[in-house]
């Protein structure tokens, strides 16, 4: 039998992962959304809102350790199965300005 070596070398980049979809029934499984970041630089700036279809910001933090659960405005309800717009910005390394990233997001229930 044979057997062939390679020094394989990867360099680690900055990106950031959206998910489009997400669904909040406890089941342990897709049930929060946010952005994954890799190689988030501690302290730098940092926002992550929702907005429902009129505009309305349901949701926000300044922490990327805190992700959505589906809850409006802290827990006063629950969002009903929609699309919903999320705003991204983050600096992603410290040589980049703040990059903003905007799309949408559908909760099923």
């Amino acid at each position: 039998m044979d057997a062939q070596c390679y020094s394989v070398t990867l360099d680690q980049e900055e990106f950031i992962y959206i998910p489009n979809s997400f669904t909040p029934d406890n089941d342990g499984i897709n049930d929060v959304f946010g952005p994954e970041i890799t190689n988030y630089v501690e302290g730098a700036p940092y926002s992550f809102k929702i907005y429902n279809r009129w505009g309305d910001v349901i949701f926000e933090t300044t922490n990327p350790s805190i992700v959505w659960t589906g809850n409006v405005n802290g827990g006063e309800y629950w969002a009903e199965p929609d699309a919903y717009i999320y705003e991204v910005i983050v600096t992603l390394t410290p040589e980049v300005n703040a990059q903003r990233f905007v799309g949408a997001v559908i909760l099923l229930r």
